[in-house]
């Protein structure tokens, strides 16, 4: 076997194991973006290159999590102390862990994994979706997201929604801001790009989209 040869399989090893590290931290979902959306190309290369890579992208890091042993449950909406709504995510793990994880963060809320608070939104009518790195203890975890004050709007309002990871679309959505795309940004967020790459005629979508940005 040629030195070329060898080179080669190294680098083929290696790929494969970048491929398959755990997104958790901001930083991670960066660099993960920059590799299934193509960095550094235009909106329409972002979205085409985003449609082939991101549903292979998700199912190796669903693969990870798997291996991992940690499980996380569903989000449920509970009542706080104060009776003001609360949700809460259960996570069980075999043993201390950080995994990532991206979760729509309500205004006047504040954030509590196993009790200790890890971040607040304290601006009203203030949706963001935010990626946080949990660091996990053995055995059973809670994460919790408690209103502040009382919103009688919440429940029409708020869609509960999680990630198990630090999502690459959030990155690649915040690139494109801010460059008169509007409304056609929905098509790097969660929902509506699953929908884009899952949908029978993805491809039809896809061109119409692009059609009224080129």
């Amino acid at each position: 076997m040629t030195m070329k040869k060898i080179y080669m399989g190294l680098g083929l090893i290696l790929t494969a194991g970048a491929a398959f590290a755990a997104t958790v931290s901001q930083g991670d979902a960066r660099a993960a973006s920059e590799k299934i959306f193509a960095n550094g190309g235009g909106f329409a290369e972002a979205v085409v290159k985003a449609q082939k890579n991101y549903a292979k992208w998700k199912d190796a890091e669903i693969a990870d999590i798997k291996k991992s042993g940690v499980v996380f449950g569903g989000m449920r909406a509970v009542k706080s102390d104060d009776g003001n709504a609360a949700f809460s995510i259960s996570i069980n793990s075999p043993k201390k862990a950080r995994r990532g994880i991206t979760l729509n963060v309500l205004g006047y809320s504040e954030l509590y994994l196993n009790g200790a608070k890890i971040s607040e939104n304290p601006r009203r009518d203030n949706l963001e979706r935010r990626i946080f790195e949990l660091d996990l203890n053995a055995g059973k975890n809670e994460l919790l997201m408690k209103m502040t004050k009382p919103d009688r709007d919440l429940q029409r309002n708020y869609k509960p929604f999680f990630s198990p990871y630090a999502d690459p679309v959030e990155e690649t959505a915040r690139r494109f801001r801010g460059g008169g795309y509007g409304s056609h940004l929905s098509l790097f967020e969660r929902d509506e790009f699953l929908r884009v790459i899952q949908n029978a005629g993805a491809d039809k979508i896809l061109d119409d989209a692009l059609g009224r940005i080129l």
